[in-house]
């Protein structure tokens, strides 16, 4: 990263990354209540947001990529885990 630039980038993209970890969080947490559409969209927009940010991060340097990427990473796998063992589906 360019030292010119401050440090308002970093803080900026790590609150992208943090928000978007909190929305999957959300999303799942929130499944059944009427909260459930409002961070559903939250979690799929900041999916995109975050998606676009590890392309773009690319020029950045490889630590803001690896971040970025990772986040997109486990804000899919905690979307999708489900913790519950009684709600689990048959085995194929």
């Amino acid at each position: 990263m360019d030292a010119s630039l401050g440090m308002a980038p970093l803080w900026g993209f790590s609150a992208i990354l943090i928000l978007g970890i909190f929305s999957s969080i959300a999303a799942r947490r929130s499944e059944g209540s009427p909260w459930q559409t409002l961070a559903q969209v939250m979690f799929f927009a900041l999916l995109a947001v975050v998606g676009s940010l590890a392309i773009g991060a690319s020029m950045l340097g490889p630590g803001c990529w690896a971040a970025a990427s990772m986040t997109l990473a486990v804000m899919v796998l905690a979307v999708t885990y489900d913790p519950r063992r009684s709600a689990r589906g048959a085995a194929w």
